[in-house]
């Protein structure tokens, strides 16, 4: 494949992870936004070459077990974290009444649970999964089209982390104003790409 293929493939399979960027970026506003976009960028653009090199590898084997299930899995996680994220809007005001309530030394022990540090990790490499499925049929077809792989994986992961950045950055602009309804837009925006896969879903039943 050329190098103007790879770029247009490229950029195709980042399509979804720069939605889910602005979503990011709409939603995590504790951040800094640089330090943020970047995190975003590298989970995904790593995640995503990974998977398109898993592809490369496996793909034969891989798209058969995940045939019937990557629909589901995609379904699963962005309706998971869509729900959570407005959620989380919805209860701003009465977490923030409850606020005064709470001593300082009760809110540093929540803040050093495991669930408070891991699950913004947690949360970003189950959508960079999601995002990224496709990609393992396009390592698969990476592999039987003779592709030069090393440029493939080095266009994909610079591409894939030029759109992830960029959504979290142009969401910042907005994110800064309207907290509590930039939270539920993102939140939506993951239930969105939820309610795309249900076609294929229903497929399978």
């Amino acid at each position: 494949m050329s190098f103007l293929t790879l770029l247009i493939i490229s950029i195709a399979l980042s399509v979804d992870s720069f939605i889910v960027s602005v979503s990011k970026g709409l939603t995590n506003t504790k951040v800094k936004s640089i330090e943020y976009a970047v995190t975003v960028a590298f989970y995904f653009s790593v995640i995503q070459t990974l998977m398109a090199y898993l592809g490369y590898l496996f793909g034969d084997g891989l798209l058969f077990i995940i045939h019937n299930f990557a629909s589901i899995i995609t379904f699963l996680i962005f309706s998971t974290l869509g729900v959570l994220m407005i959620k989380e809007a919805l209860s701003k005001n009465e977490e923030s009444t409850e606020e005064d309530t709470i001593t300082p030394l009760l809110q540093n022990k929540i803040k050093n649970t495991f669930l408070s540090k891991y699950s913004q990790h947690i949360a970003l490499i189950s959508a960079g999964i999601a995002t990224s499925i496709d990609s393992l049929g396009m390592g698969f077809t990476f592999s039987v089209n003779d592709t030069n792989i090393l440029m493939a994986l080095v266009i994909i992961a610079v591409v894939t982390f030029l759109f992830s950045s960029t959504g979290v950055l142009l969401a910042r602009l907005v994110s800064e104003r309207f907290q509590k309804v930039t939270h539920i837009i993102g939140g939506t925006l993951l239930l969105l790409l939820a309610i795309k896969e249900l076609p294929a879903i229903l497929g399978y039943v």
